[in-house]
Order: structure tokens, then C-alpha cells, then sequence
């Protein structure tokens, strides 16, 4: 089971990298689009991260036209699923490799378009 994964960005902050780190260790590509216009403010934070692929162009372009864009790459690449997340999203550690064997033991996957997880608050979430 190849997983890359895709987060999409828009005012991104340092607590964003670390939500980034906490799957992407485990995952072989993250494929990063940045809408924010003005500028690449983690750009050198992330690609000191292993098998980021950091895209930016200065245009907001929304979540569904990048969402296709890291589609259509991790078909290229070679990987058979995508995780997407938000930039405000994480895995609790040791959590992403428990989900993905889940998701690999799964009885039928292979006719399975989406997994999901539950969501839990935290004390930082608002």
C-alpha cells in the first residue's frame, strides 16, 4: 500500500510544520501547495523535511483544484492512496502507522474510495 499525502496551505504557521511532521516521517511524499499570495513563509522549514514536494505559485487557487493537482501527482508517482489533511491537522504519535495498517487490512479495500478517521478535541483545539 504506497500512501502519499497532500496538505494544502494558506497562512501557514509553525505549529502547521509540526502538524506536517507528525505524518509525514511515515510517509515516502507530501505533497505541499501553498495559496498563500504574498509568499513562501515555511518554504526552507519544509524542505528540510524528507520527501516534501513544496508548490507554490502565489495564487489562491482553492482547496478543489489543488486537491486534483496532488491527485493527478501521486498517480504519476506511483502511489495508489492520498492522505489529505488540513494544515491544522495531526496525527497523535505513533497514530498514522496504526491508521495506515488499519486501512491495509482492511477486507476489501480495493473497492473502498475513502477512509476516514474520528475527531477527538484537544486542549489547544478551539
Amino acid at each position: 500500500m504506497k500512501i502519499a499525502a497532500v496538505v494544502i496551505l494558506y497562512n501557514p504557521t509553525d505549529s502547521t510544520l509540526q502538524n506536517i511532521e507528525s505524518y509525514s516521517e511515515v510517509i515516502s511524499k507530501t505533497y505541499v501547495f501553498d495559496n498563500t499570495e504574498e509568499g513562501a513563509l515555511i518554504r526552507d522549514k519544509l524542505s528540510a523535511l524528507p520527501g516534501i514536494e513544496y508548490n507554490h505559485n502565489g495564487k489562491n487557487e482553492g482547496l478543489p483544484k489543488r486537491l486534483n493537482e496532488a491527485a493527478h501527482l501521486a498517480i504519476r508517482d506511483g502511489f495508489n492512496w492520498l492522505l489529505t489533511m488540513d494544515q491544522d491537522s495531526s496525527f497523535a504519535k505513533g497514530l498514522f502507522t496504526k491508521y495506515a495498517a488499519c486501512c491495509e487490512g482492511f477486507y476489501g479495500k480495493e473497492e473502498v474510495a475513502m477512509f476516514g478517521t474520528t475527531y477527538e478535541k484537544n486542549e489547544t483545539t478551539p
